[in-house]
């Protein structure tokens, strides 16, 4: 009863602990209140739903799920890992292990501590190959002795006589020593003193061991007391059930508990392929590692991105390495906090620019993508600092090249060693920042907008002052376009002048100063005061004062939304300004005024655009005079003295309109009786 009792407090503290969930729907008077939860019963003595021993209530209090009993163990939810690992225990792809920062060590997991943190036992300090390579001592995670330290997080065995299994030079540690091509330790000849201070008793047994029974109860058979389970480093937990002791495992083929690597043995326990009993645990041996669950002793990987299964095989390369997926495969590869140090054959922490440092592999700065160097970068003082001609990175991540001087090449504001300069983003090159400019020395001298106190800090800017903390120009003045000086401002058209600034407040920002004097830009025209876009002949328009030519704006209009010359002129062919003269193609009148016949004659058709003369059918027939005049067209003095203009009745019967030449003129030569029966003739033309 007491151990029924127990089974259920535990599953409903592991519940809780996992899940943080309202445990108010196990609450129960009979089955029948159970039945939403898969597999369960109702305690009628706590009101609880509970799961049978060897099974716990799963995340969702829909089901009973098997407890597993260590690392490797199949699951389907992190409760099922947190009952057999404690604290830390997850399912991980469908098996038990540990959650980051956590290793696995017999049979719970343990928070992971590096070489020189401070720890409470052994179990907290994670080793990579040997279970006995650390030791929790003076609350200190270290070495034990027989070990030697690599970098900063890894013990290795010391080898200490020739002809020893080794992977690393290093691990021959006498003077002289090296790991040959056969992986066995040699020595360099006439060097150094032999030592023999550890030595290891070896064992390749496979499964040999046989297990003394002390009841009669098989792993996984109900039982109710330790002395119960018959097989040897078994016991009966409170879920009523024979399993392995904690720190071991049970056999795939037998009824046996195997001691996992770090486990306690004499030497016949470690039946594990590979592995020996060394002192008083169960160890891997030379050139194999455990595995995350320490059932296994994995061959290593010995060659730096090469494949692997789990990152137990790539210890060779130390703490800082990853069993990396690059598509299909994986491979052993240094972590983002490490190179790959290709003589030692290990991934070394990587410490920028003013980290502390021990030694002179410990400074490295990125290189290219994935890569890093060291020789950028030295170990000065036991600080990492970048060598002459370069400096840290903003990021402190890297050692950038000094850009000494203005205009030189930057990646970002730090490379640029003169002050108040930054890199500018377009041009990556250096330059003063706002509100400074470079003097004669190349210098960043304070200019208009930068920061003052008293006047005296403008000194480097002429004529301004410090207002509201900025260096200013004060009111009548403007900023040169180096910000180095104040000039004042003119007051309009060819006023003198030494920059373009001094313009544009009064001419706008189409106001120049050229030939020393204020002047609107090319192709620009002053208007009440102001520099506007010229429009020419032909050119869009809205307002008539849009339209200028350079020579004459001189009957220069704008009609239908066109710059065109008035009515009466023409522009000169050069373009450049309007003219009464004709253009040489329309001089020729191609009318003939016939005054015996009454009637005007042509050999075309023509439309007069705008106005309210058409000639049909080449003849004006039954008028008494050839002519109308248009109510809104210019006419010369001659042709406005003239009276009595006869419009006509005149039937039109069909119009067409005449394009005479490049301009777009259509061109009419009128003709016309007077009273005394004079003949007057008169050329008009217009342009479309």
């Amino acid at each position: 009863m007491e151990s029924s009792l127990l089974h259920v407090f535990l599953q409903i503290f592991l519940f809780t602990l996992a899940t943080s969930t309202d445990l108010s729907g196990l609450i129960c008077e009979g089955n029948a209140d159970c039945a939403d939860i898969a597999g369960s019963t109702c305690n009628t003595n706590l009101k609880l739903c509970e799961c049978f021993g060897n099974q716990i209530l799963s995340s969702t209090m829909q089901k009973c799920l098997a407890v597993v009993h260590g690392a490797g163990d199949a699951c389907e939810e992190d409760v099922q890992c947190s009952a057999a690992l404690l604290n830390g225990g997850t399912c991980q792809n469908g098996k038990c292990g540990c959650t980051d920062g956590m290793h696995y060590l017999r049979g719970r997991c343990w928070t992971s501590k590096a070489l020189g943190e401070v720890c409470d036992s052994d179990g907290e300090c994670a080793f990579l190959v040997e279970a006995n390579s650390v030791q929790c001592l003076d609350n200190k995670c270290q070495c034990a002795e027989g070990f030697y330290q690599r970098e900063y997080s890894d013990c290795r065995k010391r080898v200490e006589n020739i002809g020893e299994p080794c992977a690393l030079n290093s691990d021959c540690t006498y003077d002289g020593g090296f790991c040959n091509t056969s992986k066995l330790c040699d020595i360099i000849a006439d060097r150094g003193k032999l030592k023999v201070n550890h030595k290891v008793t070896k064992s390749n047994n496979t499964f040999m061991h046989t297990a003394t029974k002390r009841g009669n109860k098989e792993l996984g058979a109900a039982c109710s007391s330790d002395p119960e389970c018959g097989t040897l480093n078994s016991e009966c937990p409170p879920s009523g059930y024979c399993k392995c002791k904690t720190g071991f495992f049970k056999s795939p083929t037998e009824d046996k508990c195997i001691p996992e690597i770090g486990g306690p043995c004499t030497n016949e326990d470690c039946v594990i392929n590979g592995s020996s009993c060394d002192g008083s645990k169960c160890v891997c041996g030379m050139g194999t590692a455990a595995s995350a669950t320490k059932q296994e002793c994995l061959n290593q990987t010995i060659a730096y991105n090469r494949r692997c299964s789990e990152i137990s095989q790539c210890t060779l390369f130390g703490t800082r390495v990853d069993c990396k997926s690059n598509g299909g495969s994986s491979n052993c590869v240094c972590d983002a906090s490490s190179r790959h140090i290709v003589e030692d054959n290990i991934c070394w922490i990587v410490k920028g620019p003013g980290q502390e440092c021990s030694d002179e592999r410990d400074c490295s700065v990125p290189y290219k993508t994935n890569e890093f160097s060291d020789m950028y970068i030295d170990c000065v003082e036991n600080k990492c600092t970048c060598i002459e001609g370069y400096h840290p990175s903003s990021d402190g991540k890297n050692c950038n090249l000094d850009a000494p001087d203005l205009g030189d090449t930057c990646t970002e504001n730090s490379d640029c060693q003169v002050g108040n300069s930054i890199c500018d983003t377009k041009t990556k090159m250096c330059a003063c920042k706002t509100g400074y400019y470079a003097d004669s020395e190349g210098a960043c001298a304070i200019g208009v907008g930068g920061s003052c106190s008293v006047s005296e800090d403008c000194a480097s800017v002429a004529n301004s002052e410090c207002m509201a903390n900025k260096c200013q120009c004060p009111a009548g003045w403007t900023s040169n376009l180096a910000i180095s000086e104040c000039l004042p401002i003119t007051n309009g058209l060819n006023e003198e002048c030494a920059e373009s600034q001094q313009c544009t407040p009064s001419l706008g920002e189409f106001g120049e100063c050229r030939d020393e004097l204020c002047q609107c830009q090319k192709k620009h025209h002053l208007v009440q005061g102001t520099c506007t876009p010229s429009k020419g002949l032909g050119d869009d328009c809205s307002k008539g004062y849009e339209c200028f030519l350079p020579v004459s704006t001189e009957g220069l209009v704008c009609r239908n939304n066109k710059c065109s010359c008035d009515y009466g002129l023409v522009p000169a062919e050069n373009n450049a300004y309007c003219t009464g003269e004709l253009p040489r193609d329309l001089k020729k009148s191609r009318l003939e005024c016939r005054p015996r016949l009454g009637s005007c004659f042509s050999p075309r058709t023509f439309v007069f655009p705008h106005s309210s003369l058409f000639v049909s059918h080449n003849r004006f027939s039954g008028a008494r005079h050839c002519g109308i005049l248009h109510p809104h067209r210019r006419v010369s003095p001659r042709l406005a003295q003239m009276k009595n203009w006869s419009l006509g009745n005149i039937a039109l019967s069909k119009s067409v309109t005449l394009y005479v030449n490049k301009y777009f003129y259509v061109f009419l030569q009128l003709c016309f009786y007077s009273k005394h029966n004079v003949l007057y003739s008169m050329k008009i033309f217009d342009m479309l």
